[in-house]
């Protein structure tokens, strides 16, 4: 799908991890969440809920 030049950023407590428009390209689900890993200030929910 064509892309318009649009922004994609992901940010995690007010901080930028990920920017479509400074890389140029979207990112994959492993890139997303190797940049997360560890900044997040919330606890991991439990699936045994």
């Amino acid at each position: 799908m064509p892309s318009d030049g649009g922004r994609f950023e992901v940010t995690v407590s007010g901080k930028l991890a990920f920017s479509k428009l400074a890389e140029k390209r979207f990112p994959d689900y492993a890139e997303i969440q190797k940049a997360l890993k560890g900044r997040s200030k919330a606890k991991p929910v439990s699936s045994d809920q």
